[in-house]
């Protein structure tokens, strides 16, 4: 899905993708402060090279000269050097005046239940309009899930919250991860520290005692934010799975009904992904690509009785 990204950014921002995305390609260092956590990151470097992916153990020394604003307790480090971020709102914009562009409707509704035909599936929405399809993707949140189709009845509200600083004298260059926080820098200055992980919750309030700590964590890995205030703060719901991997493929209710759900913390991530396996699943085409893999992987009923 990393790989996917570069492509997919130019896809549908061009040459602005960086304006457009807010894509950014820094790259992620990954911090230990403790023995413990330094032989996790040796762990995940075995992981990382056993799929292919560039990953470089640094010593403190080496940390430093790549970030000088990290904490005097940060005794190694795991960089990342492909990595990027981007700004998901950005990408929904950026998708949305894609579709327009090609020609496609954007419609507005809340769907009510999808009702298998012969020829396909009805989409019927809580105001009583149908709209009838050859076929149909559900890549609904949380709050939508259950009621769609039988599969998603297993998913789960995780919470998470999230605040953003700005006015920063040195900022990160890269993306960085502490324990239990992470900094996303932003190309205007701004700094998305986050994110809380509370599931079984699925209310949208900020809770100023999760921010602070956050926060608290945030300064601690990178103290210069001390001085940074806080801009913006806010709270998401996650769909989580009971092994944390998306649910993909065909539902229960019929051929004509895809699943694309449950990406938990992984969502943008997977999203280009995603897309190309489910539409060589609508499509019949799977079997020319690795998409058939993944489908049998993370079917959507591996978790039906």
């Amino acid at each position: 899905a990393a790989a996917r990204w570069p492509s997919f950014a130019r896809e549908i921002g061009g040459d602005s993708s960086n304006e457009m995305l807010g894509y950014r390609a820094l790259g992620t260092i990954v911090t230990a402060t403790s023995e413990a956590a330094r032989l996790h990151l040796i762990e995940l470097a075995v992981r990382a090279a056993l799929i292919g992916q560039r990953a470089a153990l640094l010593d403190a020394s080496d940390i430093r000269s790549l970030e000088p604003g990290l904490t005097a307790s940060v005794q190694a480090g795991l960089h990342f050097p492909e990595d990027a971020l981007v700004e998901p709102p950005l990408v929904v914009a950026a998708l949305r005046a894609a579709l327009v562009k090609a020609g496609c409707e954007i419609l507005s509704a809340h769907v009510a239940s999808l009702e298998p035909t012969s020829s396909g599936v009805s989409v019927v929405t809580n105001v009583g309009r149908i709209m009838d399809a050859d076929a149909v993707v559900v890549a609904t949140g949380w709050s939508a899930a259950p009621a769609l189709a039988p599969e998603l009845s297993g998913l789960f509200p995780v919470k998470g919250q999230i605040l953003t600083v700005s006015g920063v004298d040195r900022a990160p260059r890269h993306m960085l991860r502490g324990e239990g926080v992470y900094l996303a820098p932003r190309s205007d200055g701004r700094i998305d520290i986050g994110a809380t992980s509370e599931p079984g919750l699925d209310d949208l309030n900020v809770r100023p005692e999760a921010i602070i700590a956050l926060r608290q964590k945030a300064d601690a890995l990178f103290p210069a934010l001390l001085r940074a205030p806080t801009i913006a703060s806010r709270a998401g719901v996650r769909p989580g799975s009971p092994d944390h991997g998306p649910l993909l493929g065909r539902s229960s209710l019929g051929d004509a009904v895809y699943l694309a759900a449950g990406a938990y913390r992984n969502g943008v991530l997977l999203a280009p992904l995603i897309a190309d396996i489910l539409a060589d699943a609508v499509l019949g085409t799977e079997g020319e690509s690795r998409s058939s893999h993944w489908l049998q992987r993370f079917s959507a009923r591996r978790f039906s009785s």
